[in-house]
């Protein structure tokens, strides 16, 4: 499956949510979608801030979806100290 795309994996996340994801991404990792950012990234946690793992495609949060889900209270804002 990653002849195509060697450096990404296929992920469902614990919302369902079918997509690709960079080939180091863990469980645990969260899916964010940054204001400003035209796709949706994968960020870690590490201590008391989070650092960027990469660029994702999540199906159902790409083309603005994510937007209305935060609108109508199925997604909430967060902060994240990136490092």
């Amino acid at each position: 499956m990653t002849a195509g795309y060697p450096e990404r994996r296929l992920m469902v996340s614990r919302k369902g949510y079918l997509g690709q994801v960079p080939f180091n991404s863990q469980a645990g990792d969260l899916i964010c979608i940054l204001f400003g950012c035209s796709v949706p990234v994968i960020i870690r946690k590490v201590k008391n801030h989070h650092i960027l793992i990469g660029e994702a495609y999540v199906r159902g949060i790409m083309d603005g979806e994510a937007i209305i889900q935060l609108r109508t209270g199925i997604l909430q804002e967060e902060k994240f100290i990136l490092a």
